[in-house]
């Protein structure tokens, strides 16, 4: 189930009312800092909802461009989040810009935006195939109830930074507003605590050598270090 903004716009001028009455129609005040919030909520985190994928078809020999036109939602190649474990192939709750392909091959890809079309190179042969890459996608406010899910937390984090944005620019409401702005940015931190909950060894996070490898590879006797 989808969420509701014309429910939820509803939610958070009952909230507010103590402040004033806030009109809830479309491209109102409210309306607009709600949308402030979400690409806010949006930018602060790979969310399964902000995540599609596309394909390319390569040709064996031409490194590119290849044009990503025809995906009219296209805003960013998704960060890749990778899970490396030694003597197996990396894993990852997000793919990389494109997934791998056999025998664990990773295709290094660079994007090209100074014609005005979005354009993808490879920086080796990609070989003959169709290539799956996962992006996300451009935020628009008719999205939000159409693909974000139905979740108390997303719509906690939406009515308290929608408060925080609606209360800042009356400096009566300031401190009120610095309220909200502080709880909406502690439970961000705790539903990215839960999202990340089960994760292990992410690339990022993972202390390496100066060669590259792993360190727990060298703890473990696997390396010389």
């Amino acid at each position: 189930m989808a969420l509701s903004t014309t429910t939820l716009k509803t939610e958070i001028a009952d909230d507010l009312k103590e402040y004033q009455d806030f009109e809830t129609a479309a491209a109102s005040y409210l309306e607009r800092q709600l949308f402030s919030a979400a690409v806010w909520l949006y930018n602060a985190y790979p969310w399964d909802f902000s995540l599609a994928q596309g394909n390319i078809v390569t040709v064996r020999g031409t490194l590119g461009p290849y044009s990503l036109a025809a995906l009219t939602n296209f805003d960013i190649l998704a960060p890749e989040r990778r899970i490396s474990k030694y003597y197996a192939y990396d894993q990852g709750d997000i793919s990389a810009p494109i997934q791998d392909g056999d025998y664990g091959r990773r295709y290094e890809v660079t994007l090209k935006r100074s014609s005005g079309v979005v354009t993808l190179s490879f920086l080796s042969d990609p070989g003959d195939g169709t290539r799956v890459f996962t992006y996300r996608k451009k935020l628009v406010f008719a999205d939000i109830a159409t693909s974000w899910p139905d979740d108390e937390e997303i719509k906690e984090l939406l009515r308290t930074r929608t408060a925080y944005r609606a209360l800042r620019n009356t400096p009566d409401w300031a401190q009120d507003a610095a309220n909200y702005k502080k709880q909406s940015e502690d439970a961000l931190k705790e539903l990215k605590l839960k999202k990340r909950a089960g994760m292990v060894r992410q690339d990022t996070r993972e202390p390496r050598d100066v060669w590259g490898q792993a360190l727990y590879q060298g703890y473990a006797g696997d390396v010389d270090c």
